[in-house]
Protein backbone atom coordinates (compact mmCIF):
# COMPACT_ATOMS: atom_id res chain seq x y z
CA UNK A 1 0.00 0.00 0.00
CA UNK A 2 1.33 3.26 -1.18
CA UNK A 3 0.71 6.34 1.40
CA UNK A 4 0.29 9.98 0.16
CA UNK A 5 2.69 12.62 1.13
CA UNK A 6 1.85 15.44 3.61
CA UNK A 7 0.26 19.22 3.49
CA UNK A 8 0.99 20.91 6.42
CA UNK A 9 -2.70 22.37 7.71
CA UNK A 10 -4.13 20.14 5.44
CA UNK A 11 -7.31 18.30 6.72
CA UNK A 12 -7.30 14.67 6.49
CA UNK A 13 -10.64 12.33 7.37
CA UNK A 14 -10.14 9.46 8.84
CA UNK A 15 -10.45 5.87 7.54
CA UNK A 16 -10.42 3.69 10.35
CA UNK A 17 -10.65 4.05 14.09
CA UNK A 18 -7.48 5.68 14.60
CA UNK A 19 -4.95 5.43 17.87
CA UNK A 20 -3.93 8.73 19.49
CA UNK A 21 -1.36 9.50 21.81
CA UNK A 22 -0.51 12.30 24.08
CA UNK A 23 1.59 14.93 22.92
CA UNK A 24 3.46 15.31 26.11
CA UNK A 25 4.34 11.42 25.91
CA UNK A 26 3.63 9.80 22.69
CA UNK A 27 4.18 6.15 24.42
CA UNK A 28 0.66 7.16 26.25
CA UNK A 29 -2.26 5.96 24.13
CA UNK A 30 -4.86 8.37 24.75
CA UNK A 31 -7.76 6.97 22.87
CA UNK A 32 -9.38 6.81 19.40
CA UNK A 33 -10.43 8.82 16.54
CA UNK A 34 -13.95 7.08 15.14
CA UNK A 35 -14.29 6.42 11.39
CA UNK A 36 -14.97 9.75 9.26
CA UNK A 37 -13.67 12.24 12.21
CA UNK A 38 -11.62 15.21 10.25
CA UNK A 39 -8.25 16.40 11.40
CA UNK A 40 -5.81 18.98 11.20
CA UNK A 41 -2.25 17.79 10.51
CA UNK A 42 0.26 20.30 12.20
CA UNK A 43 3.40 18.99 12.70
CA UNK A 44 5.48 15.83 11.91
CA UNK A 45 6.95 15.22 16.07
CA UNK A 46 10.59 13.57 14.67
CA UNK A 47 11.41 12.08 18.50
CA UNK A 48 7.85 10.40 18.35
CA UNK A 49 7.61 9.20 14.29
CA UNK A 50 4.25 10.53 13.74
CA UNK A 51 1.92 13.39 12.73
CA UNK A 52 0.76 15.71 15.80
CA UNK A 53 -3.14 16.51 14.67
CA UNK A 54 -5.43 18.79 15.99
CA UNK A 55 -9.29 17.80 16.50
CA UNK A 56 -12.00 20.95 16.35
CA UNK A 57 -15.06 20.09 17.79
CA UNK A 58 -18.48 21.51 17.26
CA UNK A 59 -18.45 23.62 20.54
CA UNK A 60 -15.46 25.35 19.30
CA UNK A 61 -12.56 23.50 21.36
CA UNK A 62 -9.64 21.44 20.32
CA UNK A 63 -8.13 18.19 20.91
CA UNK A 64 -4.67 17.46 19.76
CA UNK A 65 -3.39 14.27 19.79
CA UNK A 66 0.14 12.13 18.16
CA UNK A 67 -1.22 10.25 15.29
CA UNK A 68 0.73 7.38 13.26
CA UNK A 69 1.57 8.10 9.65
CA UNK A 70 -0.30 5.46 7.94
CA UNK A 71 -3.10 5.46 9.88
CA UNK A 72 -3.91 8.76 8.49
CA UNK A 73 -2.89 7.50 5.22
CA UNK A 74 0.28 9.44 5.00
CA UNK A 75 3.88 9.22 4.14
CA UNK A 76 6.09 10.83 6.75
CA UNK A 77 8.41 13.90 5.40
CA UNK A 78 11.82 12.84 4.59
CA UNK A 79 11.09 9.29 3.26
CA UNK A 80 9.98 10.64 -0.32
CA UNK A 81 10.66 13.89 -2.30
CA UNK A 82 7.10 14.80 -2.61
CA UNK A 83 6.75 14.76 1.27
CA UNK A 84 9.50 17.40 1.32
CA UNK A 85 8.72 19.79 -1.15
CA UNK A 86 4.96 19.79 -0.93
CA UNK A 87 4.60 22.56 -3.71
CA UNK A 88 7.67 24.53 -2.44
CA UNK A 89 9.91 25.49 -4.96
CA UNK A 90 13.40 25.05 -4.38
CA UNK A 91 15.94 28.25 -4.26
CA UNK A 92 18.99 26.16 -5.22
CA UNK A 93 17.15 24.88 -8.67
CA UNK A 94 16.74 28.73 -9.44
CA UNK A 95 19.88 29.95 -8.48
CA UNK A 96 19.00 32.13 -5.94
CA UNK A 97 21.11 32.07 -2.52
CA UNK A 98 20.08 29.56 0.59
CA UNK A 99 19.03 32.45 3.21
CA UNK A 100 21.94 32.35 5.79
CA UNK A 101 20.67 32.12 9.92
CA UNK A 102 20.01 36.02 10.85
CA UNK A 103 22.27 37.71 13.35
CA UNK A 104 22.56 35.98 16.92
CA UNK A 105 21.93 32.74 15.55
CA UNK A 106 18.43 33.41 14.78
CA UNK A 107 16.74 32.38 11.65
CA UNK A 108 12.85 32.31 11.42
CA UNK A 109 11.21 30.51 8.07
CA UNK A 110 7.17 30.38 7.30
CA UNK A 111 4.77 27.95 5.86
CA UNK A 112 1.53 29.00 4.02
CA UNK A 113 -1.18 26.79 3.19
CA UNK A 114 -2.31 28.25 -0.31
CA UNK A 115 -6.24 26.81 -1.15
CA UNK A 116 -7.99 27.07 -4.53
CA UNK A 117 -10.88 24.93 -4.67
CA UNK A 118 -10.08 21.13 -4.01
CA UNK A 119 -5.84 22.16 -4.32
CA UNK A 120 -4.10 22.83 -1.52
CA UNK A 121 0.00 23.44 -1.46
CA UNK A 122 2.14 24.65 1.30
CA UNK A 123 5.16 26.64 0.07
CA UNK A 124 7.91 27.83 2.57
CA UNK A 125 10.38 30.46 2.46
CA UNK A 126 13.05 31.87 4.68
CA UNK A 127 13.37 35.12 3.46
CA UNK A 128 9.57 36.23 3.25
CA UNK A 129 9.65 36.56 -0.34
CA UNK A 130 7.50 33.32 -1.48
CA UNK A 131 7.55 31.43 -4.99
CA UNK A 132 3.55 31.10 -5.38
CA UNK A 133 2.07 28.67 -8.48
CA UNK A 134 -0.04 30.42 -11.08
CA UNK A 135 -2.83 31.42 -10.54
CA UNK A 136 -5.35 33.01 -7.61
CA UNK A 137 -5.10 31.17 -4.16
CA UNK A 138 -6.44 31.77 -0.66
CA UNK A 139 -3.83 31.51 2.56
CA UNK A 140 -6.01 29.21 5.04
CA UNK A 141 -3.55 28.89 7.68
CA UNK A 142 0.34 29.73 8.43
CA UNK A 143 3.36 27.99 10.57
CA UNK A 144 6.32 30.43 11.58
CA UNK A 145 9.17 28.37 12.74
CA UNK A 146 11.82 30.03 14.53
CA UNK A 147 15.29 28.17 15.09
CA UNK A 148 17.05 30.52 17.93
CA UNK A 149 19.91 29.74 19.72
CA UNK A 150 19.63 25.54 18.57
CA UNK A 151 16.14 25.85 20.03
CA UNK A 152 13.14 25.17 17.76
CA UNK A 153 9.77 27.16 18.03
CA UNK A 154 6.72 27.43 16.31
CA UNK A 155 3.27 28.83 16.09
CA UNK A 156 0.62 28.35 14.38
CA UNK A 157 -1.74 31.20 12.47
CA UNK A 158 -5.25 31.17 11.59
CA UNK A 159 -6.51 34.64 10.76
CA UNK A 160 -4.79 37.01 7.97
CA UNK A 161 -6.71 40.40 7.45
CA UNK A 162 -8.56 40.67 4.04
CA UNK A 163 -6.07 42.51 2.30
CA UNK A 164 -2.85 39.61 2.69
CA UNK A 165 -5.33 36.60 2.23
CA UNK A 166 -6.00 36.52 -1.62
CA UNK A 167 -2.91 36.07 -3.55
CA UNK A 168 -1.88 36.14 -6.78
CA UNK A 169 1.13 33.61 -8.64
CA UNK A 170 2.38 35.67 -11.67
CA UNK A 171 5.90 34.33 -11.83
CA UNK A 172 6.77 37.42 -9.87
CA UNK A 173 8.10 36.09 -5.38
CA UNK A 174 4.91 37.16 -3.29
CA UNK A 175 6.15 39.07 -0.02
CA UNK A 176 4.33 38.40 3.31
CA UNK A 177 6.53 38.87 6.39
CA UNK A 178 4.94 37.34 8.98
CA UNK A 179 5.81 36.53 12.83
CA UNK A 180 7.23 39.68 13.63
CA UNK A 181 6.30 42.07 16.71
CA UNK A 182 4.23 39.35 18.43
CA UNK A 183 2.12 40.72 21.10
CA UNK A 184 -0.37 39.39 23.51
CA UNK A 185 -3.55 40.96 23.25
CA UNK A 186 -6.34 40.31 25.61
CA UNK A 187 -9.69 40.49 25.44
CA UNK A 188 -12.64 40.96 28.17
CA UNK A 189 -16.34 40.48 28.25
CA UNK A 190 -18.42 41.15 30.72
CA UNK A 191 -22.32 39.57 30.96
CA UNK A 192 -24.73 39.54 34.31
CA UNK A 193 -21.31 40.50 36.39
CA UNK A 194 -19.28 37.66 34.89
CA UNK A 195 -16.24 38.59 33.00
CA UNK A 196 -14.85 36.12 30.04
CA UNK A 197 -10.93 36.77 29.42
CA UNK A 198 -9.54 35.57 26.02
CA UNK A 199 -6.10 36.20 24.96
CA UNK A 200 -5.08 36.31 21.26
CA UNK A 201 -0.90 35.85 20.16
CA UNK A 202 -1.28 38.99 17.10
CA UNK A 203 1.73 39.81 14.95
CA UNK A 204 2.64 43.10 13.19
CA UNK A 205 0.45 42.90 10.29
CA UNK A 206 -2.57 42.34 12.56
CA UNK A 207 -2.31 38.43 11.90
CA UNK A 208 -3.47 36.35 14.58
CA UNK A 209 -2.05 32.60 15.87
CA UNK A 210 -2.62 30.52 18.33
CA UNK A 211 -2.13 30.34 21.76
CA UNK A 212 -0.36 26.69 21.76
CA UNK A 213 3.25 27.57 21.48
CA UNK A 214 5.67 25.04 20.72
CA UNK A 215 9.46 24.15 21.26
CA UNK A 216 11.14 21.08 19.95
CA UNK A 217 7.92 19.53 19.11
CA UNK A 218 6.51 20.16 23.15
CA UNK A 219 3.70 23.00 23.93
CA UNK A 220 4.09 25.30 26.80
CA UNK A 221 1.98 25.63 28.97
CA UNK A 222 -0.99 28.39 28.22
CA UNK A 223 -0.34 31.65 30.11
CA UNK A 224 -1.60 32.72 33.57
CA UNK A 225 -2.94 36.07 34.34
CA UNK A 226 -3.82 38.56 37.58
CA UNK A 227 -6.92 40.61 38.44
CA UNK A 228 -6.26 43.51 39.97
CA UNK A 229 -8.37 46.72 40.76
CA UNK A 230 -7.03 50.33 40.55
CA UNK A 231 -4.53 50.62 43.39
CA UNK A 232 -2.99 47.20 42.73
CA UNK A 233 -4.45 44.89 44.89
CA UNK A 234 -4.31 41.41 43.56
CA UNK A 235 -8.54 40.16 43.01
CA UNK A 236 -7.65 36.72 41.17
CA UNK A 237 -4.93 34.12 39.59
CA UNK A 238 -5.88 32.16 37.06
CA UNK A 239 -4.49 30.32 33.56
CA UNK A 240 -6.35 30.57 30.26
CA UNK A 241 -7.19 27.03 28.44
CA UNK A 242 -6.22 26.36 25.11
CA UNK A 243 -9.22 26.18 22.73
Amino acid sequence: MSFLPVVFGEAVQCAQRTAAFDCQNPSNQIGFFEPSTNLEIEEYVADAKMFRVCFKAPNGSEVRALCRPEALGKTAPGTEPAATTAGASSSAAAGKPSAAAAPGNEKTEVDLLLVRGSVQKTVSSATGQFDIPTGPYEVRSYRVRKLVNGRKWAIMGFSLPDKYRKVEGSGQPFTLQLGEGLVLRPQVKIKDKVASINCWLVGALNESYRMAVEESGKFHAAPKFQLVDEGGKVLGNGQFEFG
